[in-house]
């Protein structure tokens, strides 16, 4: 539920909203990894890149063998490149 309510707020683009939900998900459930690569968009979106990082470099800790960690890992060399 909260998740689908962070979901509206990303594709309405209403980050503020959106963020806020989807830390309430990660209070719940603190390796959702839906919550911690939405919030690495957001966060890389809104040119954000450290705490973008903070994000992605989660996925990679505790997913590091799933596909999303290999998208999180290209993430965090871009959010680099953006000199963070």
């Amino acid at each position: 539920m909260l998740s689908d309510i962070a979901e509206f707020y990303w594709e309405t683009e209403d980050f503020d909203k959106a963020i806020h939900y989807l830390n309430l998900v990660l209070k719940l459930d603190p390796v959702d990894i839906g919550a911690l690569l939405r919030l690495g968009d957001i966060y890389f979106n809104t040119e954000k890149y450290k705490e973008a990082k903070k994000y992605y470099s989660k996925i990679v800790d505790y997913y590091p063998k799933i596909k999303d960690a290999y998208y999180a890992e290209e993430m965090i060399a871009k959010c680099d490149e953006e000199g963070n």
